[in-house]
């Protein structure tokens, strides 16, 4: 009886710190919103550009890419930075 009463502390000791550490993620930033109106201009035939302008800054990539696409007329593509 002793035997099992000193299993199971040292099995409590081991779980706890596993349970302590395993917390959920930290809760993504809240979903950047235009700060006005985002334009749409052709350059040419096979090309456009999109304009638009975020309230915030979206957090580069380790590459130095936005991680943002665009969606226009069913042909995604990625944004890019204006300087």
């Amino acid at each position: 009886m002793r035997r099992l009463a000193v299993l199971l502390l040292a099995a409590a000791a081991l779980a706890a710190p596993a349970t302590a550490a395993a917390q959920p993620p930290p809760a993504d930033p809240a979903t950047p919103t235009f700060a006005g109106r985002p334009y749409l201009v052709r350059e040419d035939g096979a090309r456009a550009t999109l304009y638009l302008r975020l309230e915030r800054a979206i957090p580069p990539r380790f590459d130095g890419e936005i991680p943002a696409t665009a969606q226009v007329d069913g042909r995604r593509s990625s944004l890019a930075a204006l300087p």
